[in-house]
Formats: C-alpha cells, structure tokens, sequence
C-alpha cells in the first residue's frame, strides 16, 4: 500500500490544452448578466489600479500593454486547464499536509495552484461566450452536437480509397515500375 502510490501512473492529475468539448447551452439572462458585470469589473479594476500607480504614465504605449497582458491571460485561462488528482493530495488523506516524499504530492499542487491562478480567467471568458450564446452571436453546443461534429471529423479521416479489385499496390512498387530500365552490362543489343 505505501509504494502503491509511487507505482500507480494516474496518481497525477492531468492538464488538458484546448477546450473542444465546451457544453455552451442557452442560459436565462438573470445567470449570465451578472457573471458578465463581474467579469468587466473585475478587468476594470485591472486597468484602474495598474493606471492609478503613480510611477506608471497613462499612455498608449500602457494601455496597449495592459490589454495584451489581460488578452493573453484570458486566452491561457481558457485554453489550458489544469486537474490535479484530488485523491492524492497531501499526507493521511488530508490536503493540507504536505508529503514530503511523494513528487506526485508536488505536481498536484503545482496544479492545484495552477488551477486557482488560471479560474478567473476561465470565468470571464466563458461568462462572455455566455453572453454571446444569450445574444445568438455564439451557437448553442450540446453533447449530442459534440458528438455529430467528433463524428463527422471521424468520419473526414476515414480513406475513401477503393480497394475491391483485389490486389494492393504498394507506393514502392509503383515508384520503381515508372523508372526506365537499365541495360546489364556485358550483354549485347
């Protein structure tokens, strides 16, 4: 039992890249308004605190930088989510002890925080993907349209070649067939 968890692979958790299975249904405008006020207020308060510094100048050159440092973070928040393995996380079960000789400990908190530090990001941006799916700029994605659109990018990578004539040529084959031929030596002609 002691070793089981230095042995066991999926004693990690894992970090997906990529959002394609986002469920995106229409939510009722008492759920999604607010989420999004939260979230413009919150990028609001970024900007009104990074400008009201007073060795920060308030110009193009800032503003430009600011807007690429939210963007950038919004995008990494939404593309790339972190899980960490709940079940293997501290010593004696419990979270808050650190195990010192377990590295698989230490990943999960790594990607705990990473998770922690990534949420708001993934908030606002599903809350403006939200609004969008309210406003019908955004379409509706169930899991019966995830799964119509994994099958038909299935179904776009199946060969449509014919092979019912009963023999298979090989490109090999094919290559060497084309080349001219070469006379032997010593024979005549």
């Amino acid at each position: 039992m002691f070793f089981q968890r230095y042995i066991d692979p999926e004693a990690t958790g894992v970090g997906e890249i990529g959002c394609a299975d986002f469920i995106n249904v229409r939510k009722p405008p008492h759920i999604v308004l607010p989420k999004v006020a939260l979230s413009v207020a919150a990028i609001v308060a970024i900007f009104f605190l990074a400008c009201s510094q007073e060795y920060v100048p308030v110009n193009t050159r800032t503003i430009t930088l600011l807007t690429a440092g939210i963007v950038g973070y919004l995008t990494i928040g939404w593309f790339i989510r972190p899980e960490p393995n709940m079940k293997n996380l501290g010593m004696y079960g419990s979270s808050r002890i650190d195990d010192p000789f377990s590295y698989d400990d230490d990943k999960n908190r790594w990607l705990l925080h990473a998770k922690m530090m990534l949420a708001p990001g993934m908030f606002a941006v599903q809350s403006f993907i939200e609004l969008g799916t309210l406003l019908g700029v955004i379409p509706e994605r169930t899991k019966e349209t995830i799964k119509e659109e994994w099958a038909a990018e299935a179904a776009s990578r199946m060969p449509t070649e014919d092979h019912s004539g009963g023999s298979i040529e090989l490109s090999s084959a094919k290559y060497f067939q084309s080349q001219p031929q070469e006379q032997e030596v010593g024979s005549s002609s």
